[in-house]
């Protein structure tokens, strides 16, 4: 067993490198923009290297947007399995990962911006990025049981999988489009933004069914 480990822990951590890499030069330069020649420079491998791990740009960028959500979410869900429920407000809960998905967006923010722009101007017929939809949806399906258990506990309504949605389109519009929707004298910070996110989620969970009314 040792010897196993020792022999994927250099494949492992090259692979981390060339993400970290990607995620940088895709985030400053585009899909188009960003090479591959200097993500294996960045990442301190020979571009044959980069190729070995990854067939194609087009699979490096995927995996290289994909991977913090996927962390993200998976480490919240397990969180929440591990620990026992109920413990926390519902306020609580739901800042939690609010703040924890804001730090993810915020520290992906460039490379967020190119996988929009890569989808609607490199990939608008979805055969370039193929799996880009698919996995990001599945990503979301897992923290569903979550949002269902946090529905029924509560005493919410609505149907948790378009409630996580919900969640994350509200945090991907107020990280990337705040500088838009907001004058620069207006501008929220952090703290406000996490307490009306949470807010705003909570009051518009609990206030029923629209379509009972």
């Amino acid at each position: 067993m040792t010897a196993v480990t020792g022999a994927e822990a250099p494949t492992v951590r090259t692979r981390r490198e060339l993400l970290r890499a990607a995620r940088e030069v895709f985030g400053r330069s585009g899909y188009a923009g960003g090479r591959t020649a200097d993500i294996a420079t960045t990442a301190g491998v020979t571009e044959r290297t980069l190729f070995r791990h990854f067939a194609t740009k087009a699979e490096l960028f995927t995996a290289a947007a994909i991977e913090p959500f996927h962390d993200y979410v998976a480490a919240f869900v397990n969180d929440w399995n591990q620990r026992e429920h109920g413990l926390r407000t519902a306020r609580e809960e739901t800042r939690r990962f609010y703040e924890g998905l804001l730090d993810v967006l915020e520290d992906n923010r460039g490379l967020v911006v190119a996988l929009i722009a890569a989808r609607s101007f490199d990939d608008p017929g979805g055969r370039l990025f193929p799996r880009l939809g698919g996995d990001l949806g599945d990503i979301l399906d897992t923290a569903v049981p979550t949002m269902a258990a946090e529905t029924r506990e509560r005493g919410f309504r609505g149907q948790p999988w378009i409630s996580v949605r919900f969640m994350v389109g509200l945090a991907i519009s107020m990280s990337l489009h705040r500088d838009w929707l907001f004058t620069a004298e207006r501008l929220p910070d952090r703290e406000t933004l996490l307490e009306e996110l949470t807010a705003f989620t909570l009051n518009g969970l609990g206030s029923g069914d629209p379509r009972r009314d």
